[in-house]
């Protein structure tokens, strides 16, 4: 919780309108009268310095709830004016209202500078009327503890207004960053469902129509079967576990990374545990199970210094790729997959023809990889796609470029497998 100092609290405080106005109205009023009659018998210096502790005393109530310091000032200088006019007048009540004001408004330091100046002058009053000066004297000291006491209380008051104005402020503050972040977490969560489900699902569809366009060929066709349907079972059983696992997450009456069981769960995340060969390795195996021919070029040793979420990056590039290579590239095309370091980076990069298309249940909405785009500049990477601009026998290429520590190993031999 925020604590808000006496000082910050009088600093901000702001004295309603309708209380100034009154105030100021009330102190036009009470000093009319004297300020008249000053006017009128203003002919010497004792008659002037009481139309001076008129128009100061008149000044600084008119203006204590705009300008307290001001109103202080101006009230310390009518005290001498009094002493010479040898007139109070409203003086103790206008000198009570500014202190009260000038407590509760200005800092620690000038409340007490303006206490000991009021003193002062209640100690020089009462030696002023000498018969009177015991009564005098403790009837101003009343008068200044009484409006000191008061302005303490005012200035309490308004600390304890502007701490709940500023933890209403900071809970505010608190829930629309929680806001963000469950809107930021529902956003992930849907790139992680299409990285995921889509990637699984797009080869699912890819390998059943491999297998429908090869219905007529008859070699090896029970060995390819098996190849078949055991990524088609292995993809639907991946696909539907992240389906479940998303949707538990999505639910609103389900806790986020708390499972049914109460144990915390979390998107797999394979990347974690394998190197970038392998997942090159297995993005090629995804690719040639559909009847693509699928090339791999990897550098000796690369990768050996990227990190989970250079891996995690990696994987997910890798998964994007391969989907749209199956999506756009179709049955039969011809894949290249390369992996090599470049310049303080690994290079990762995913070239494909065209061949027969694929079926697909509806237009790409293009999520994919507008989602892979902007994670890759999240994480400091660098995304491109579109023709490969040479005369290479490939129509479309995506290539991810990671940077990487100073030391990562610069091996710029590539390894055919």
């Amino acid at each position: 919780m925020l604590e808000v100092t006496m000082d910050e609290a009088a600093r901000t405080a702001k004295i309603p309108h309708p209380v100034s106005l009154v105030v100021t109205s009330l102190a036009i009023i009470f000093v009319f009268d004297d300020l008249v009659t000053a006017i009128g018998e203003a002919h010497d210096l004792v008659s002037a310095a009481n139309l001076a502790r008129v128009l100061l005393c008149a000044a600084a109530a008119a203006v204590c709830c705009w300008f307290p310091r001001v109103s202080a000032v101006l009230m310390w200088l009518a005290i001498p004016a009094a002493l010479i006019a040898k007139v109070l007048g409203f003086l103790p009540i206008l000198g009570a209202v500014v202190c009260t004001v000038a407590t509760a408004t200005t800092s620690v330091l000038f409340l007490c500078l303006n206490g000991g100046v009021l003193l002062v002058g209640v100690i020089v009053i009462s030696f002023k009327w000498p018969t009177t000066s015991g009564a005098m004297f403790w009837a101003g000291a009343l008068i200044l503890a009484v409006s000191i006491a008061l302005g303490l209380v005012i200035r309490a008051l308004m600390r304890g207004s502007a701490e709940r104005r500023r933890q209403e402020e900071t809970i505010r503050q608190v829930r629309e960053q929680a806001e963000r972040a469950r809107r930021d977490e529902r956003l992930r969560l849907a790139h992680e469902m299409h990285d995921y489900v889509a990637h699984e699902l797009t080869v699912t569809v890819a390998a059943l129509a491999a297998a429908r366009s090869d219905a007529d060929a008859s070699q090896h066709r029970s060995r390819a079967d098996e190849e078949i349907f055991e990524t088609v079972e292995k993809s639907s059983r991946q696909a539907l576990e992240q389906l479940r696992h998303a949707l538990m997450v999505l639910d609103d009456e389900a806790e986020p990374g708390v499972d049914a069981t109460g144990s915390e769960t979390a998107l797999p995340n394979p990347s974690t545990t394998v190197s970038l060969p392998r997942l090159v390795e297995g993005a090629a195996q995804d690719l040639s199970v559909v009847g693509d021919r699928v090339q791999v070029s990897v550098a000796e040793g690369v990768g050996l210094d990227l990190g989970a979420e250079d891996l995690d990056m990696a994987r997910r590039f890798l998964s994007e790729g391969v989907t749209n290579a199956v999506k756009h590239g179709g049955l039969g095309a011809t894949a290249l997959i390369r992996a090599a370091p470049l310049e303080e980076a690994v290079v990762i990069s995913i070239s494909n023809s065209t061949g027969r298309s694929v079926p697909t249940a509806s237009e790409s909405t293009g999520l994919g990889l507008r989602g892979l785009r902007e994670e890759a500049a999240r994480h400091g990477c660098e995304l491109t796609s579109g023709p490969p601009g040479d005369s290479s026998r490939f129509d479309w290429t995506l290539s991810l470029r990671i940077p990487v520590p100073h030391d990562d190993p610069q091996a710029e031999e590539y390894e055919e497998r």
